[in-house]
């Protein structure tokens, strides 16, 4: 974690050596516990007023929006290439039923030819 300025970075969530959580278990964990995993749990004084300590605050939310656009990111290389895949496979149906409709009609009687 980096400080510059008296603001607090989350920029560690890109380094290779970061450990991020699968989106599964990152979801099962805000499900959980009932708020984003990099987010402190709500607290609040004798009063019952919420208490929030500002830095670590800003750190949570940026560390969580930084996940979450490399979540973004995956998700979208796994659609890119499933629609990759469905293509070929669209591409190889049209070629089976092609195949298909010339094998039909060899065998087709003759008067249905």
């Amino acid at each position: 974690m980096s400080v510059a300025r008296g603001v607090l970075f989350a920029d560690y969530v890109f380094e290779p050596a970061y450990k991020l959580q699968s989106i599964e278990d990152h979801a099962g964990s805000m499900w959980k516990n009932k708020h984003l995993p990099a987010m402190s749990p709500r607290r609040e004084d004798t009063d019952g007023r919420e208490l929030i300590e500002l830095g670590g605050h800003t750190r949570g939310l940026l560390e969580e929006l930084e996940k979450a656009h490399i979540y973004i990111t995956q998700l979208n290389e796994r659609i890119k290439e499933r629609e990759q895949r469905f293509g070929l496979l669209e591409a190889e149906n049209a070629r089976l039923a092609e195949r298909l409709s010339r094998l039909e009609a060899l065998l087709a009687p003759k008067g249905e030819r």
